[in-house]
């Protein structure tokens, strides 16, 4: 079985922020594939999931920077390998609009991808980092926190989708039929 885990933070005032892009992608994914399928509520797994055939898709119940408990906890109880996760979570280093898929590495300053490396103990797992970074950010003169939390505005939104339905389905579709 498969494991798809969307980052973000649970609490509706956070819907459509660029931090919590992880949850817009697993929703749209889930709503286009899978709209048959509902996700339900696992408070001992401090999540919300989707069990579909071969997949599951999980949304942690805890704030990003302590997304690895989660991760950590279904991978123990669904059994899930390493080689079987994908985790989708923003990135700051990159403009809106484009993407990386990496399947090693750091956690980019990602507190939410630090805290899943700490809990599981490498960094060897496939993550499919979306870019949320405007135009206009500059890490040499803004800081991460004053844009993470901001809204997509309709234009970025549209770009999003875009790149949603002419890359990141096939991705997400490869990574689960691997």
């Amino acid at each position: 079985m498969k494991a798809i885990f969307g980052l973000g933070n649970f609490d509706t005032i956070y819907n459509n922020t660029r931090h919590n892009v992880g949850f817009g992608l697993v929703d749209m994914y889930t709503k286009e594939f899978y709209s048959e399928l509902s996700f339900s509520p696992k408070k001992s797994l401090q999540c919300t999931l989707l069990n579909a055939p071969n997949v599951i898709f999980v949304k942690p119940l805890t704030y990003m920077n302590e997304s690895g408990s989660c991760v950590k906890k279904v991978c123990d109880y669904f059994d899930i390998k390493i080689d079987d996760i994908m985790v989708i979570h923003d990135d700051i280093d990159q403009k809106i609009g484009s993407f990386k898929y990496i399947k090693t590495g750091g956690s980019g300053g990602h507190k939410g991808i630090f805290d899943i490396i700490q809990k599981l103990n490498t960094n060897e797992f496939d993550r499919l980092k979306i870019g949320i970074a405007p135009d206009f950010y500059d890490p040499s003169k803004h800081k991460a926190e004053d844009f993470v939390l901001k809204k997509f505005s309709s234009s970025e939104i549209n770009t999003l989708n875009n790149v949603y339905d002419m890359y990141l389905i096939a991705l997400i579709k490869d990574f689960i039929t691997s």
